[in-house]
């Protein structure tokens, strides 16, 4: 009959196409083998920075933002470990800047006072020898000089206390959030470092069998680029009633932002013949 001369679907749901359909289509077959391949498995993940190359710097103390020798790092800025980024000038309170400048004033009261008498106990008489307790005397106001100026240093250095933000680790600058001027709390996040060459993938799945049997795993981004992952191990916590996986990205890292979400395609050790 006419209606098996063109493409239909029977009651059981095989799909009948003509040759001349499937010419028309492009579609070419080949004879199915039997043959032994690796169970795959699909998870969600997604990609994550490698903490040991990846750092954030944040505020130490209250403080106002000045620029570093280079200026104000900004995003993509390729830094080393350790460079000076920029500086945080402590902001003290009203109480605790008075109290400073309070002793500091004491200190250099107390500085001047040593001076006459270290005068009156040096003024003898050239051809007479200097008394034991003379010699004391002038050693002990020297000391308390000594005492007194490294005191004044150290409440100098607090009142102008410029506090250096370093880089953590070398990479490039993934986050800025600071500017010139700008008045930050403890413990605020200044900057992120990434280093954009290594960044891992994290995975969850929700058969633990399937946890102990990956042998690899390639993760394919929205984009369809496909990375390269190598297994570095699982969780033994359930986060959300799912077992955590971790991969290291081993091709392709570079073309990939930090928190791109990825399919995560598992291939299991059991081998299957199909």
């Amino acid at each position: 009959p006419l209606g098996d001369a063109v493409p239909h679907r029977h009651a059981n749901g095989a799909v009948f196409l003509p040759k001349a359909t499937q010419h028309i289509l492009g579609i070419r077959t080949i004879r199915a083998l039997e043959s032994e391949a690796a169970r795959t498995e699909e998870i969600p993940g997604r990609v994550i920075a490698d903490p040991n190359k990846s750092g954030r710097v944040q505020a130490a103390r209250d403080g106002r933002i000045e620029a570093g020798p280079g200026g104000v790092p900004h995003l993509g800025q390729a830094v080393r470990q350790g460079e000076v980024l920029a500086y945080l000038v402590p902001i003290l309170s009203g109480f605790e800047e008075a109290s400073l400048r309070q002793t500091l004033t004491q200190v250099e009261r107390d500085m001047s006072l040593l001076v006459p008498r270290a005068d009156a106990l040096g003024a003898v008489n050239p051809n007479m020898p200097m008394a034991d307790t003379t010699v004391h005397m002038l050693q002990e106001l020297q000391i308390q000089s000594q005492a007194l100026a490294r005191q004044k240093e150290a409440i100098l250095a607090t009142l102008n206390q410029k506090i250096e933000i370093q880089a953590p680790v070398a990479g490039h600058v993934s986050a800025a959030h600071i500017t010139v001027g700008q008045v930050v709390a403890a413990r605020d996040l200044l900057l992120e470092i990434a280093d954009p060459s290594a960044a891992l993938v994290e995975g969850w799945s929700f058969e633990p069998a399937l946890a102990e049997q990956v042998a690899g795993a390639t993760a394919i981004a929205d984009n369809g680029r496909a990375l390269q992952l190598g297994f570095l191990g699982r969780g033994r916590v359930l986060q959300q009633q799912a077992i955590p996986l971790l991969f290291r990205v081993e091709q392709g890292g570079e073309a990939v932002a930090i928190g791109t979400p990825v399919r995560i395609v598992l291939t299991g050790k059991s081998k299957e013949i199909g």
